[in-house]
């Protein structure tokens, strides 16, 4: 009340002013806030056009690019590289301030991106709340035909969280998914610039309303102040008469009025007054009867309200009751036992009433129920309630049936009750019980049924029965998941687990263990007579059915392990891991189509591995692993050094010298590598540094694993420590083996290429050995070749291994390749070869490895 009288109070030109600018200030926010949302909407929509130009450009380009590798214009690999290129320096389309193109693969792993190249970002999560892992709906987007994907991240140019707009597509032929994107904030700019002009304008619009308002007050509300306050001269009696009676307009006809009504009201006033006194005793009557009448209306009014509130509440109620049974899976039914006749209330969630005869509903109900709901209505009349669970047909063209329970009561001639769908509880419920004791993407038993299943099994032996736990598993799981990634990996897994299941149908059980392996637990009289046939069998359907798809076909390898059971197994933790011992043993030995079976030696070499794996993870830090080097000389006679090898050493407390050939390998296996790698750079790098400095320019080979190659940083860190210590890059010579080619050749070729680009020299170890094709070899950027020293060592009693290191140095000297023979102990093996041209000699025939500090001492 106080802000209506204060407003009240405030005279007509404040009043006139005030309303004046806040309609004008209203209109021209709204109109402010329609067209920066209109514009808003324009730029997006047209930054939206150029994302997706963008990416149809790329992949057009792409598509260009393909079609060149079809027609043997071009290899894949250079296709993709130039793709990379043009992606990168796109600059026809202007994708804002701060976009870019990127491109990345389905399995997650960033292909070109300005700050995350190489990284695998399948589970990034980006800076919304709570995070979400947008790389997987990109993914699924751009699989999807295409679109455009939303989500937070920190815009390095502003250093804060912003919007991110891409628009991304996928190019199947080469597993990419191809995005452009840019930030919100890019196109928020020049709505701000479009908006700080319409201020501007607006504060000009201002400025010219004011002097108008003036001018309108002075022509306006003067002449109606001065009638105000001849109207409140009026009010206390002063009948005042206006002078200004000239003006034509509205304000004049105003002036003129007032007067004619204050000579009206001044002879009227006169007339009032002689008749107040009549009037006031005609008043006091007619208020009574007015209030008489007033308080019937009001008691009228109360009763029809009442009525009407009444009814609504009856419709409400029935409109509601209509609502619930539509939306509820609860359906209403009942049954009359004179008219046999059944009703039932919204069965199909349509709030709907049916009505029909009662053999109709018994051919709804599954045949294997109807004698259960035959035995519940016909049943004991004692029994006033019933609860059963049935199936009820709900799609007739399908045959498609829901589980329903149904509660029944019954009264003298009628039953009656409720039907509840529970049929996505029964599904949920059997999808939970299947899940328990299964592997969710192979469907075999998983390892918590397999072991109570077995368990069990174990304290009913008798000592007379004969079962085999037999573990068969892919050999190189590791390899092929980081080589062809988890999808396609999963879908092999998958397959092989159906050929197992198939080969092995008389098995008792069947389990999936990890890592592509399976256990197959079964009873057999003569163990190893009874799973010949199977294995053969099931290596010969692996070879045609397994790995292989579209474009790609994976080397698939298997290997068997098992172990007898008897009464001394008392829990299958060791039975399992019996078996799988037996298997690691047949993946060391390549003991590959037959089984290998357990026994207490496989034990023991098992619990040096255990070893081996425990003191190798301190070894770094303990100082334990060296590096010592074996010359390379060009001649024995008046030896001269061309360069060293650097071979890694450990010497541990516990076991000793352990042999490069069995901590190596295992340490690809477990993660280990990488550090040790990068120990033997520091090293090696640091020993011709430090040579260098002495005034002795020599040139050091370091050997690298394919696990040191597939890093993103492995070039960058080398690098790194040839700059640190002032080193040439033709100095540093990186060695290979002929398997890695054989297994990872796209990978290792893109990484040693950069390599020879930047000038280091790249050998092949153990050549001869790793099948190999030439073809391959005459792809491989390979500087020279070292033959292995199995073919050295022959070739003084093996004409065959003879004539193929003959073969194998011409061939690669008319390839420019220049030739090591490694493993050079007997002089007659170096005049041999010498005889052949080979190049430069390493073994015990010319010296040993030698620590650093020996070479040192030398100089």
């Amino acid at each position: 009340m106080k802000k209506i009288k204060l407003i009240r109070s405030i005279n007509l030109s404040t009043k006139l002013w005030i309303w004046t600018m806040v309609l004008v200030i209203v209109a021209v926010l709204i109109t402010g806030v329609v067209n920066y949302n209109r514009s808003i909407f324009v730029i997006k929509e047209k930054y939206e056009v150029i994302l997706k130009n963008a990416t149809e450009l790329n992949i057009e380009m792409l598509k260009l690019q393909e079609t060149d590798i079809t027609d043997g214009e071009i290899n894949k690999l250079d296709a993709q590289r130039d793709a990379l290129k043009i992606i990168k320096n796109q600059d026809i389309i202007d994708l804002g301030e701060n976009g870019y193109n990127y491109v990345l693969n389905s399995g997650g792993v960033m292909i070109y991106h300005p700050t995350m190249t190489g990284e695998n970002s399948l589970h990034t999560m980006d800076f919304s709340s709570p995070p979400m892992a947008f790389i997987e709906e990109i993914i699924s987007t751009a699989k999807s035909g295409g679109g455009f994907v939303t989500y937070k991240w920190m815009n390095e140019a502003t250093g804060k969280l912003d919007e991110k707009l891409s628009y991304v597509r996928y190019f199947e032929p080469w597993d990419w998914v191809v995005a452009s994107s840019t930030y919100l904030s890019d196109y928020n700019h020049v709505v701000m610039s479009i908006l700080n002009e319409g201020i501007k304008a607006f504060a000009i619009v201002l400025i010219l309303l004011f002097f108008v308002i003036q001018l309108f007050f002075t022509e306006m509300i003067e002449p109606l102040e001065a009638t105000v306050t001849a109207m409140e001269a009026l009010e206390k009696g002063d009948h005042v008469l206006l002078t200004d009676t000239s003006r034509m307009d509205e304000l004049g006809k105003l002036t003129r009025g007032y007067n004619r009504m204050a000579k009206a009201i001044k002879e009227n006033e006169e007339i009032l007054l002689n008749r107040n006194d009549e009037l006031a005793e005609a008043n006091t009557e007619i208020q009574a009867l007015y209030q008489q009448m007033l308080a019937s209306e009001e008691m009228l009014r109360y009763n029809y309200d009442e009525l009407a509130k009444y009814k609504q509440a009856l419709e409400s109620e029935k409109d509601n009751y209509r609502r619930v049974m539509a939306a509820s899976n609860e359906t209403y039914w009942q049954y009359d036992l004179v008219q046999d006749l059944v009703t039932l209330t919204n069965l199909k969630r349509k709030g709907q009433t049916e009505t029909f005869d009662f053999i109709h509903l018994m051919e709804m109900i599954h045949e294997e129920d109807q004698a259960l709901l035959n035995q519940n209505l016909e049943g004991n009349p004692e029994n006033l309630i019933f609860n059963i669970k049935l199936r009820i047909l709900m799609e007739t063209e399908n045959e498609v049936y829901h589980w329903h329970q149904m509660i029944g009561i019954r009264e003298e001639n009628l039953i009656f009750g409720s039907l509840t769908d529970i049929h996505q509880e029964v599904i949920n419920r059997e999808r939970i019980e299947f899940y328990a004791f299964h592997d969710p993407v192979l469907g075999l038993y998983n390892m918590d049924f397999f072991n109570d299943t077995i368990r069990n099994t174990l304290s009913f032996i008798d000592n007379e029965e004969k079962h085999v736990l037999l573990v068969v598993g892919v050999v190189g799981y590791p390899r092929l998941l980081n080589a062809y990634g988890k999808n396609l990996t999963d879908i092999m897994a998958f397959q092989l687990s159906a050929e197992v299941s198939a080969f092995f149908e008389s098995a008792d059980y069947i389990s999936a263990l990890h890592s592509g392996r399976f256990a197959v637990w079964m009873k057999c009289e003569q163990p190893e007579a009874c799973l010949v046939d199977e294995i053969r069998k099931l290596e010969e359907m692996v070879v045609e059915r397994v790995g292989k798809f579209a474009n790609i076909e994976m080397p698939i390898e298997l290997a068997f392990g098992a172990t007898l059971i008897g009464r001394d197994h008392t829990e299958t933790t060791s039975a399992i891991s019996e078996a799988e011992t037996a298997f690691e043993s047949a993946v060391a030995t390549g003991s590959f189509h037959k089984i290998s079976w357990y026994d207490a030696s496989l034990k023991d070499a098992k619990e040096r591995m255990l070893t081996i794996e425990q003191q190798l993870i301190k070894a770094l830090d303990k100082n334990e692993i060296y590096l010592v080097y074996q010359p390379q000389y060009e001649t024995v006679d008046g030896p001269k050094i061309k360069g060293y090898e650097a071979l890694v050493r450990w010497h541990n407390e516990t076991l000793g010298n352990v042999p490069p050939n069995e901590f190596i390998p295992f340490s690809e296996d477990v993660g280990l590598i990488n550090p040790i790698g990068r120990f033997v750079i520091k090293e090696a790098v640091s020993f011709v540094g430090e040579l260098k400095r002495r005034g002795k320019i020599v040139s050091v080979s370091i050997n690298a694993s394919y696990k040191e190659l597939l890093q993103n940083d492995y070039v960058s860190y080398l690098l790194s420590q040839v700059t640190a210590q002032d080193v040439s890059v033709s100095q540093i010579h990186i060695e290979i083996t002929e398997s890695m080619i054989s297994e990872y050749i796209d990978i290792v070729r893109e990484k040693l290429t950069e390599l020879v680009a930047l000038g280091f020299e790249v050998h092949m170890d153990d050549f001869g050995t790793g099948y190999s094709s030439l073809y391959q070899l005459g792809k491989m950027p390979v500087h020279v070749l070292k033959i292995d020293k199995s073919f050295v060592w022959a070739l003084e009693t093996d004409d065959k291994m003879r004539y193929l290191t003959e073969l194998i140095i011409n061939t690669a000297h008319q390839m420019s390749l220049k030739i090591i023979a490694e493993g050079v102990e007997t002089i007659e093996q170096y005049e041999a070869l010498k005889s052949m041209g080979c190049d430069l000699y390493q073994g015990y025939l010319f010296s040993m490895p030698l620590k650093a500090e020996e070479i040192r001492s030398k100089i």
